[in-house]
């Protein structure tokens, strides 16, 4: 077969990386970069979608812009290690102590570390059931 089925329209945009900018508006749906706080250029998201806002915090150490974000439903974040600080990257620890968990409907985890006792410290976190979960392939959140 020479055509594929399905097919998407990818259009490539470029952007100033260190600094916030609005890559997408549509009816109910926004997605704005932010920079993140890596050893090379990299970017986090702001989506907005049906009044939920979902932050993606890519490769970083804590990075006081999503701390300043007004309203945040779903942080997806990185934690590369469950306690440990390492450069450029975030542990669980560092996560639970900096962002405003009450604040937050859901955090999920994400670029994680084999071996890591994420579970151990969020049960110890004394957190509401569900808070904070580990991301795994094909998972679905609902807005």
């Amino acid at each position: 077969m020479d055509t594929w089925l399905n097919s998407i329209k990818i259009e490539i945009q470029t952007f100033d990386w260190e600094k916030e900018n609005k890559i997408l508006t549509e009816e109910e749906l926004s997605i704005t970069t932010f920079p993140a706080i890596h050893g090379m250029p990299n970017v986090g998201l702001l989506i907005e979608c049906k009044e939920k806002i979902i932050v993606y915090s890519s490769d970083t150490s804590i990075n006081p812009i999503i701390k300043n974000f007004k309203k945040v439903d779903f942080l997806i974040h990185e934690a590369t290690t469950a306690q440990e600080k390492l450069p450029y990257h975030t542990s669980l620890r560092e996560i639970i102590d900096f962002h405003p968990l009450q604040d937050i409907e859901q955090v999920i985890l994400v670029h994680l570390s084999d071996g890591e006792p994420y579970d151990q410290l969020i049960m110890n976190a004394c957190l509401k059931k569900g808070k904070i979960n580990v991301a795994y392939d094909g998972m679905m959140i609902q807005l």
